[in-house]
């Protein structure tokens, strides 16, 4: 109980830190954010969404459905609910630097569990100055709110292989939402899902049910995301067909590893 209630007073003690170091994000990010669109693919994305919006469908395949289906709906769902069109990228921009800011509590209290507070604080600190994910706080991308419901995701089961009985069964099915969201947001964080697995072991709880979970999250997500943009075009490419095309663009080969 005393162990219990030392752990309690510390997290009290580490919660101005955090917040402070929150706000202190928002302001540097929010200073040096950009004007426009800050990538091609960005305003690509968008123009799927007022194409979907001023004619009720999407028309053409483009890589981005597949790539990025709950961004285009969120867009899209903006316009529906009648954000002018000239304030779209600004939205899209904040939205990263709130993301930006927000994932440093899943990702302290993810470090935190791992390696204490020390170590969580200073992998915030280190992880908040690298270069990509510095301009990802600054300018409109699906990357940055995918990655933080990826890191929530991370956490929450985290938290649920630790437990049993209905709080573990839950916090699985939280965990299950946010890869689903994250993945829907940008299909490319599936590239980190291994976490899962490793979490597994690095916790040092491998029971058979906690590794078949580890397994079956990141399969879950991915049918979510084939079916969600199916559902936005009915007469999508048939997905084993957009996977060989886009093997034939981008070979998987050992000189490309080079160029």
């Amino acid at each position: 109980m005393a162990s219990l209630n030392k752990r309690k007073i510390e997290f009290t003690r580490e919660v101005p830190i955090v917040a402070a170091c929150l706000a202190l994000s928002l302001l540097l990010h929010g200073l040096s954010i950009v004007q426009g669109f800050g990538e091609p693919d960005t305003a690509r994305l968008a123009t799927l969404a007022v194409e979907w919006h001023q004619t009720g469908k999407i028309h053409a395949y483009e890589y981005p459905l597949r790539v990025s289906p709950l961004y285009i709906h969120t867009i899209k769902l903006l316009l529906d609910a009648g954000v002018p069109l000239h304030l779209l990228p600004s939205i899209l921009n904040w939205l990263s630097v709130i993301a930006g800011s927000l994932v440093l509590i899943p990702l302290y209290l993810l470090w935190r569990l791992l390696a204490g507070p020390f170590a969580a604080a200073a992998g915030c600190l280190l992880f908040s100055a690298t270069p990509a994910f510095w301009l990802a706080n600054i300018y409109g991308m699906a990357h940055l709110p995918a990655f933080v419901f990826f890191v929530t995701s991370l956490l929450l089961f985290a938290w649920g292989i630790q437990r049993s009985g209905k709080t573990g069964i839950w916090l699985t099915i939280f965990t299950a939402v946010m890869a689903v969201l994250a993945i829907t947001l940008k299909a490319d964080i599936v590239l980190c899902f291994g976490a899962y697995l490793g979490l597994v072991f690095c916790l040092r709880v491998s029971s058979k049910r906690n590794i078949a979970l580890a397994l079956l999250i990141p399969v879950v997500a991915v049918v979510s995301v084939i079916v969600y943009s199916q559902v936005m075009m009915a007469d999508l490419p048939a997905f084993d067909g957009s996977v060989s095309t886009w093997s034939k663009t981008f070979p998987f080969t050992l000189d490309a590893l080079g160029d």
